[in-house]
């Protein structure tokens, strides 16, 4: 039967068997491949236990940066929420980047009565410079403290504890960076489902990718760094013409093996309001995903293997059942990478505090699979685009 069905596909006769056993090679070879990326490197999110230096060094001046283009409603729920912060010597600056919106005075009423609370304003983007970048390196520059920590005008800090949990994270030697886990809101619908299933899967591997000494990048909702660090790496000048990758771009040029840590539990974490039309979505995955090209070549090539090896696993197991003699294996193999992959993310998802459809993610990932071929060709054509 299965020699009949490769005669009615190819129009000749071939070897059956060697094409089956090629077959069977590229399905073991992929299934090496995967767990490769699941023991030696989300085995290790899922094992992770932060490490804190107990110290008493709360004098240690923080500025937290927003940086903000129409924004009112949310910075109406964002500042209190940071200024509520268990921290004694901070500072937030807002910045309002061409708001239209009442942004600038409402920020102007907010300041003149909250101490270590300051605004910047922007009302013109030199050409040819990422608007957002240009807006931060403005807060940057204005910041009256060496440790910058960085989120987004529609995140909210899940604990008064988050400055006070990155300003731990620097009393370990070394420490120049620190990238925490930004996840969205969950909501009703398919497009939410997917939005989180997407932030989850790509918070498992910068996460662990940054446990095993290649870091590679970190969300703007909730990340930190030296100010030192920024101008010693001449800022985001090397992408300022880039519309995205304030974040994931600087830190994919600046992050080394030993100067990056992460925050994982529930009291770091920045939760984020989702997008809710396809639409919105649409346009913002391909500016996020447009920066991809840009990444280190090591880290273009360890991204790209964990989908390939995973639509070679997908595609090379379903040959493999039309052999008479190797059949068998399919089932097996893919029942054992099933319990291995939903163990893991169980656990991880229990260190992230996350409630994840793990008996979803088989199709989860197949959407995934689909989503990054389509978006990855989108993004990497696109031309480029103003955030706003």
């Amino acid at each position: 039967m299965a020699k009949k069905c490769i005669i009615l596909l190819f129009g000749f006769k071939m070897n059956t068997t060697l094409i089956f056993e090629i077959t069977l090679g590229v399905f073991g070879l992929a299934f090496l491949i995967q767990c490769y990326y699941y023991l030696f490197y989300f085995l290790r999110l899922a094992r992770y236990k932060n490490i804190y230096i107990e110290h008493n060094n709360t004098n240690k001046g923080v500025t937290v940066i927003v940086a903000a283009h129409n924004e009112i409603e949310n910075l109406v729920n964002l500042i209190p929420n940071l200024l509520h912060q268990d921290y004694p010597n901070f500072e937030v600056i807002i910045v309002d980047d061409r708001s239209v919106d009442g942004t600038n005075d409402f920020l102007k009423e907010q300041c003149a009565r909250i101490r270590n609370l300051r605004y910047v304003t922007v009302k013109d983007t030199p050409e040819y410079m990422s608007p957002k970048k240009y807006a931060l390196t403005l807060a940057i520059k204005a910041a009256a403290n060496d440790l910058l920590l960085f989120t987004d005008a529609d995140c909210i800090p899940e604990s008064k504890d988050w400055i006070k949990s990155v300003v731990n994270k620097f009393a370990i030697k070394g420490t120049e960076i620190v990238i925490g886990y930004s996840p969205y809101e969950r909501k009703s619908g398919l497009l939410n489902l997917f939005i989180r299933f997407e932030t989850f899967f790509t918070g498992v591997q910068y996460l662990s990718a940054s446990i095993a000494g290649k870091t590679y990048m970190g969300v703007g909702r909730n990340m930190a760094y030296h100010k030192d660090v920024f101008f010693r790496n001449k800022g985001f000048h090397p992408h300022m013409k880039v519309l995205s990758g304030s974040d994931d771009l600087f830190v994919n040029q600046v992050a080394t093996a030993t100067n990056t840590q992460v925050l994982i539990e529930k009291q770091t974490q920045t939760t984020s309001i989702p997008k809710t039309s396809f639409k919105s979505w649409y346009i913002q995955k391909v500016r996020h995903l447009s920066v991809g090209k840009l990444y280190k070549k090591s880290t273009k090539l360890h991204l790209m293997f964990y989908p390939i090896s995973l639509v070679l696993f997908l595609g090379a197991g379903m040959a493999t059942l039309f052999s008479l003699d190797y059949w068998v294996v399919v089932p097996i193999v893919y029942g054992v990478r099933l319990i291995m992959s939903s163990t893991i993310y169980w656990y991880i998802s229990k260190k992230l505090s996350q409630k994840i459809e793990i008996y979803l993610f088989p199709v989860l990932e197949m959407l995934y699979l689909i989503y990054i071929f389509i978006f990855g060709i989108i993004s990497y054509r696109a031309k480029r685009i103003r955030w706003n």
